[in-house]
């Protein structure tokens, strides 16, 4: 490789290396291909699966609250319910203007599987960055997540 292109690559490289936006997301893309392979025996994505979760925790919810919980766009919430619900894995209930979600006795089947998978989607990102770095990453993650509200970011 020519030094203008060696010089072009690490310009480049500088570009990405130093931009946390890129550096999340394309993490963001690695974690996601860990927590397909961990869910693929469930046949759900890792969204309907933390949904589907919320549901087994708690018994009945609206479509904003579930929103407002997992941190995704009520229309995403509505899609996911919509799938989970053709597969009969949750049922809504009108009541009033506001629709509840439960999950059926067929979602809650499900849980030990989704466990499991959620086992090895730990045992996947704490061999890439020791269980240590993983729980410490998480955790500074998660405190993020929690100001961001208060900071207007979302």
């Amino acid at each position: 490789m020519s030094k203008a292109k060696q010089a072009t690559a690490a310009k480049i490289d500088a570009y990405f290396t130093g931009c946390l936006y890129f550096s999340i997301s394309k993490l963001q893309r690695h974690i996601n291909k860990l927590a397909e392979a961990a869910f693929s025996d469930v046949g759900l994505a890792p969204g309907q699966i933390f949904l589907l979760m919320a549901l087994h925790e708690e018994k009945n919810c609206s479509a904003s609250h579930l929103s407002e919980m997992l941190g995704l766009a009520p229309s995403t919430i509505t899609r996911f319910i919509d799938k989970l619900e053709k597969q009969g894995l949750c049922t809504r209930k009108l009541e009033g203007r506001v629709s509840h979600t439960s999950i059926t006795a067929k979602g809650r089947r499900l849980m030990p599987d989704i466990q499991a998978g959620w086992k090895t989607l730990f045992q996947s990102y704490s061999e890439i960055f020791g269980e240590e770095d993983a729980k410490a990453l998480n955790k500074m993650i998660v405190s993020f997540n929690n100001t961001a509200p208060n900071r207007n970011l979302r």
